[in-house]
């Protein structure tokens, strides 16, 4: 009968283990005086991996580049939590699989996997080559390229003179 309630009790406290779930968001995106973001996971490392995700979708194929990654960091968003300030800091790339993997729930072969780990500080020792920034435009017309403006300005002149 004890060991029933011990089991019982044990079953319980795994259910509210796992169901407990934080929003994150990523720091000082798209700038530096702004956070983005809305990243559930029961830990720091799931949400990483979901912004990492958004973060390698906004670079494209830059970020697929041997050597490439990002620097990145996120925090709890819930304003009841004792960490609320902790920030947690992790770099991501993505690595192409020499093997690809069929994933049954997309019903198709992937080709490249997402890394993400915990950043070490030792890395801010290394000096970089070069560092893309990303930008990421929220419901605003993305801007036109010098010759899709000049073509654009022509049409409108034929149009007028017509």
């Amino acid at each position: 009968m004890l060991s029933l309630f011990n089991s019982i009790n044990q079953s319980k406290q795994q259910t509210q283990n796992e169901s407990k779930l934080y929003n994150y968001e990523i720091m000082s995106f798209p700038n530096k005086k702004t956070n983005f973001g809305n990243y559930t996971g029961a830990y720091p490392k799931q949400g990483a991996e979901k912004a990492f995700t958004f973060l390698s979708s906004l670079m494209l194929d830059k970020v697929k580049e041997d050597g490439n990654f990002i620097v990145f960091s996120i925090r709890k968003k819930s304003a009841n939590e004792i960490n609320i300030n902790k920030i947690h800091k992790f770099i991501g790339t993505v690595v192409e699989l020499e093997n690809p993997v069929y994933n049954n729930s997309l019903e198709r072969k992937l080709k490249f996997k997402n890394v993400v780990s915990k950043y070490n500080p030792e890395l801010d020792k290394i000096q970089s080559v070069t560092n893309h920034k990303i930008h990421y435009r929220n419901k605003k017309p993305m801007k036109q390229s010098k010759k899709l403006q000049k073509l654009n300005q022509s049409k409108k002149l034929n149009q007028s003179k017509k």
